[in-house]
């Protein structure tokens, strides 16, 4: 190998200058994102506090209507007059009824 073909290949080659300039603008795009949404740890605070209750009242709402369909169906069940199943349903309305 000749001197000039040790040099090519010990030494990477440089990006281009558009390259580093572009790798530089996404970076300060990106922590000027950071630093906006991250500004204080009061508004972050607030969001996951928001999120949270927000998540709670989601779940509380969906599970009482799954189960008022879970017993719609149920109590349409016993009206069909199935031996053994209208009795154990009619006893898991009755205990339901009852907690309410």
């Amino acid at each position: 190998m000749t001197k000039e073909q040790e040099k090519t290949q010990q030494q990477p080659s440089k990006p281009p200058m558009e390259y580093n300039k572009l790798t530089d603008r996404k970076v300060t795009a990106r922590l000027k994102y950071l630093v906006k949404r991250l500004d204080t740890v009061y508004n972050s605070w607030w969001r996951n506090l928001l999120q949270g209750i927000i998540r709670g009242i989601g779940i509380v709402l969906g599970m009482t209507l799954a189960i008022a369909v879970i017993v719609k169906i149920l109590s349409m069940i016993v009206t069909l007059n199935i031996p053994y199943i209208t009795d154990w349903i009619s006893d898991i309305i009755r205990i339901i009824q009852q907690k309410v």
